[in-house]
């Protein structure tokens, strides 16, 4: 459902953004 597909697209972005960090 929409719920559940908005929980994986946040897993997702919050996943990109530690990669960012930790090349920095």
């Amino acid at each position: 459902g929409k719920i559940l597909g908005r929980e994986i697209d946040a897993k997702a972005h919050n996943d990109l953004l530690e990669k960012l960090v930790a090349e920095i």
